[in-house]
């Protein structure tokens, strides 16, 4: 079957190449997604898919690392909860910035407008010539 969308933004997240090393036991194979929604895994945890020499820890992996740092959650839920007031802060803060001052567009470092049009008058010069010359 021929694809007619490349897949542009595939992200290998769904790929079942992980293997784990857990409580004594190998498993997989599992995409990133399973690892993900598997509570036993830890930072400490060890992989391995095609490639690797051996078995390594997650913290040792760098597109498993982020995963797992983005999924971890503080052990304490009045950490979770004095940074997520701490977030809240911040955006209302920001929010009141901006109200307080006008948004203005920086047009500081592009080039001029112009040049867009001598840009298109030159592409549009260039198609009528070959056509004329065809």
């Amino acid at each position: 079957m021929v694809e007619l969308f490349p897949r542009l933004f595939y992200d290998g997240s769904m790929d079942k190449i992980w293997y784990i090393y857990v409580a004594g036991q190998q498993e997989g194979p599992y995409s990133v997604e399973d690892l993900k929604k598997d509570k036993r895994l830890t930072l400490e945890t060890f992989v391995w898919r095609e490639g690797f020499s051996g078995w390594k820890k997650i913290q040792d992996v760098p597109e498993l690392k982020a995963v797992f740092k983005a999924n971890e959650t503080p052990h304490n839920p009045d950490e979770t909860e004095t940074e997520t007031e701490k977030e809240n802060e911040r955006l209302r803060l920001a929010k009141a910035a901006l109200a307080d001052e006008e948004l203005a567009l920086d047009m500081r470092g592009l080039p001029p407008p112009y040049i867009f049009w001598i840009i298109l008058f030159v592409i549009l010069l260039v198609y009528v010539v070959s056509l004329i010359n065809s």
